[in-house]
C-alpha cells in the first residue's frame, strides 16, 4: 500500500499573464531555444496540445507533471479561493516554433523566502520536466537558467526528484540534495519474457503467501479485476478509495497532509474524472462477487505504472485483498506490455520482496546563487 509523502501542501495563486522571452547568455543557446514563463489559465490552456505531445515522447518520470494533473491542483490552488502561489509554466521553444520541454513550477505568494516548487505538491510523487528527447541539455540549461535568475525568488525547492530524472540532466544537483535521501522500489519488467518468470524470483516463502492470500479472498466469492479510466466512473472509484484510505489513516491515528487538505482531495478527484486519451489516471480493481474489494490508483507512462495509491475496503483487511490487487496489477501490466511497476518510495520490506530494482529519490533545494 502506497501514500504520497507527508509533505506540507501549500497553495498556489493567480497572476496576470507574463510572457518572458529569455534568451541564453552564449550564442549557441540563444540560437537555440526561446522559453516562455506562463502565468494565467487561459494561456496554460493554449498550452495543452504541445504539453501532451510532450507527455508522449518524453522518456523520463515525468507522469506527474501530466496536462490531467496539474490543471485540477493548478484550480483548486492557483485560480481558485484565497490562492497561494503563482504559477510558472516555463515552455521551451525551437527556432522552428516546436515546444522540446515544459517545467511546471509555482512561486509561493508569501513567506519570508519566496521558493519555486514543482505544480502538484504533495500529490507530486516524481518531480521532473517534460522533455524532447532530441533536446539540446546545455542550450536548455542555459535558457533555464537565465530565466530562473529572472525571478524574485530564494531559489528552488524542488521535491521528490529521481536521480535519474530529466532535470537532473539539465541542472547540476550534485551538490543541492537535502533531508534523507530515500528509494523507490520498481519491478523491471523489460528483465523478463513473461509474468511467471517475474514471479519465478520470488523466494518460496514469498510464493506460498501471496497463494494463500489468493485461496483465502476465493473463499469468500468469485475473483475478478478490471480497469477503469479516468473519466465519470474514475472519479467514482476515486471517491470511494479515497474514503477507504482516509479511515484507513485515521484508524491507525497516521496523518498525511495530502489527505488532510481538502482542495488537495479536490484536485485529485478532479484528475480522477477527467476524461482525456492523454489522462495518465488509471484505477485498478480487484472484486469479489462483482463488488470491489481494493483499488489501486495509478499512473501509467513510459517507465510502466506508477502505484499512486492503493487502498481497501476495511471489511477485508485481514484477507489481504490489497495484496492480492497488487498481484493482479502486475499480471495485469505484463500481459498490457508496461515497462515496469513503480511502487514509489520510500522503500519497505514488502515492496522490496515485490521490486528487482531501485532508483534514489532527493528533495533539492537550489540556491538562486547557483543560476548565475
Amino acid at each position: 500500500m502506497s501514500t504520497p509523502a507527508d509533505i506540507p501542501f501549500d497553495g498556489t495563486a493567480t497572476a496576470t499573464r507574463v510572457l518572458t522571452r529569455s534568451r541564453a547568455e552564449t550564442p549557441t543557446a540563444s540560437a537555440r531555444y526561446t522559453s516562455v514563463d506562463v502565468t494565467t489559465r487561459d494561456a496554460i490552456l493554449d498550452l495543452k496540445d504541445a504539453w501532451q505531445r510532450l507527455e508522449q515522447i518524453s522518456e523520463g518520470s515525468a507522469v506527474f507533471q501530466s496536462f490531467d494533473l496539474c490543471l485540477p491542483w493548478l484550480d483548486a490552488y492557483v485560480f481558485g479561493e484565497a490562492p497561494t502561489h503563482q504559477a510558472h509554466v516555463l515552455a521551451f521553444y525551437n527556432q522552428a516554433g516546436a515546444m522540446i520541454a515544459l517545467a511546471p513550477f509555482a512561486q509561493k505568494i508569501s513567506g519570508l523566502v519566496s521558493m519555486a516548487e514543482w505544480i502538484g505538491d504533495p500529490l507530486v510523487q516524481y518531480g521532473d520536466i517534460l522533455m524532447d528527447p532530441a533536446a539540446d541539455r546545455k542550450a536548455l540549461r542555459t535558457v533555464l537558467s537565465d530565466v530562473l535568475r529572472s525571478w524574485r525568488v530564494g531559489g528552488m525547492h524542488l521535491r521528490n526528484v529521481r536521480e535519474d530524472s530529466r532535470i537532473a540532466q539539465v541542472l547540476d544537483l550534485s551538490t543541492t540534495a537535502v533531508g534523507e535521501a530515500r528509494e523507490a522500489a520498481l519491478a523491471d519488467f523489460t528483465q523478463f519474457d513473461d509474468v511467471e518468470g517475474y514471479f519465478a524470483t520470488f523466494s518460496k516463502r514469498s510464493k506460498k503467501n501471496r497463494k494463500n492470500k489468493r485461496r483465502k479472498l476465493v473463499e469468500k466469492g468469485e475473483l475478478s479485476f478490471d480497469v477503469v479510466k479516468a473519466g465519470p466512473e474514475g472519479a467514482e472509484y476515486c471517491a470511494l478509495a479515497l474514503k477507504w484510505k482516509i479511515a484507513w489513516l485515521a484508524e491507525r491515528g497516521l496523518s498525511s497532509r495530502a489527505f488532510m487538505d481538502s482542495r488537495a482531495l479536490a484536485a485529485l478527484q478532479d484528475a480522477c474524472g477527467r476524461e482525456s486519451d492523454h489522462n495518465p489516471i488509471h484505477l485498478f480493481i480487484q472484486r469479489v462477487d462483482g463488488e470491489p474489494v481494493a483499488i489501486e490508483v495509478g499512473l501509467l507512462g513510459p517507465l510502466g505504472n506508477a502505484a499512486f495509491m492503493g487502498t481497501y475496503d476495511p471489511a477485508y483487511e485481514t484477507l489481504s485483498a490489497g495484496k492480492v490487487q497488487m498481484e493482479s496489477s502486475v499480471i495485469y501490466g505484463f500481459d498490457e506490455g508496461w515497462a515496469g511497476y513503480d511502487m514509489l518510495a520510500p522503500m519497505s520490506e514488502y515492496k522490496q520482496s515485490w521490486s528487482n530494482r531501485a532508483v534514489g529519490v532527493a528533495d533539492q533545494i537550489i540556491p538562486s546563487g547557483m543560476f548565475g
